[in-house]
């Protein structure tokens, strides 16, 4: 479904974040172009709509070209099908989503539910809660 791991498609949509590249800093966010309407449209927008742009934190990535994480095998990145988000607060390894936004304050678990209700794989089941990724098996 989404092709060969690190394509152009893999990297041909984009949404603007917020504190994407820093707290209070938005920016792009890439990814592949079969998850744009997800991403902008069902995840994102009713986020904001609700009030709740001040829930995403440092650090929001999507595509990259690279292994897993201490692994041997293709990142779900790789194919552009999986986002991290609130990096800084949610680090590889914690167990737990750390619900604070980008000035402290508490939105609990409105990001990961936003990504769930869109039926994207949370990647707290395996230590990785700042990882949303919309396919398995890859």
């Amino acid at each position: 479904m989404f092709g060969k791991r690190c394509n152009r498609k893999a990297n041909d949509a984009r949404t603007y974040m917020p504190s994407a590249w820093g707290r209070g800093d938005a920016g792009y966010v890439y990814y592949h172009s079969l998850l744009a309407p997800k991403v902008a449209n069902d995840v994102l927008a009713p986020l904001l709509d609700d009030g709740n742009d001040l829930a995403f934190d440092y650090g929001i990535w999507g595509y990259a070209c690279r292994l897993k994480t201490g692994g041997t095998s293709w990142s779900v990145h790789s194919w552009g099908a999986a986002i991290d988000t609130n990096t800084l607060r949610n680090p590889f390894g914690q167990t737990w989503w750390n619900g604070k936004g980008s000035t402290g304050q508490r939105f609990g678990r409105a990001i990961p539910n936003a990504y769930m209700a869109q039926d994207f794989y949370w990647g707290i089941n395996f230590s990785d809660p700042m990882h949303f990724q919309y396919v398995s098996g890859y």
